[in-house]
């Protein structure tokens, strides 16, 4: 599963792609790791319109207690069956832009990262 990834595009580059404007701005970034904030489109809760904001990598639910694990993905497969992801799954989404990922294989007991390519057409 994917725990790091990139983005490269530019927020005018995002924002022609997805049709909605962009209002933050972002240096390109070829190793985002969970735990730092990353740029994101999210549903504003008061008119239900597309907003660009920042958003905390990384998942720790009202029900968790403080010294819970924060998972930082979650398999699609499972989001629905989940009592741990389904009412955040149901109501809190947002769309991460990103350009690659990495998955994280092993090879002769050591793990490599592998990178993939998100091949979209440009706007």
């Amino acid at each position: 599963m994917c725990s790091r990834y990139a983005l490269h595009a530019t927020p005018m580059k995002v924002a022609q792609s997805l049709g909605l404007p962009i209002d933050l701005d972002w240096d390109p970034a070829y190793n985002v790791a969970a735990g730092r904030p990353v740029p994101v489109i999210a549903t504003d809760p008061d008119s239900d319109d597309p907003i660009s904001t920042h958003a905390q990598w990384g998942f720790h639910p009202h029900c968790a207690c403080d010294k819970a694990p924060t998972p930082i993905n979650a398999r699609a497969e499972s989001l629905r069956s989940s009592r741990y992801f389904l009412g955040s799954f149901r109501h809190h989404c947002c769309l991460v832009s990103a350009d690659d990922w990495f998955e994280w294989t092993e090879s002769h007991g050591k793990r490599c990262p592998g990178i993939s390519i998100a091949w979209m057409a440009s706007p």
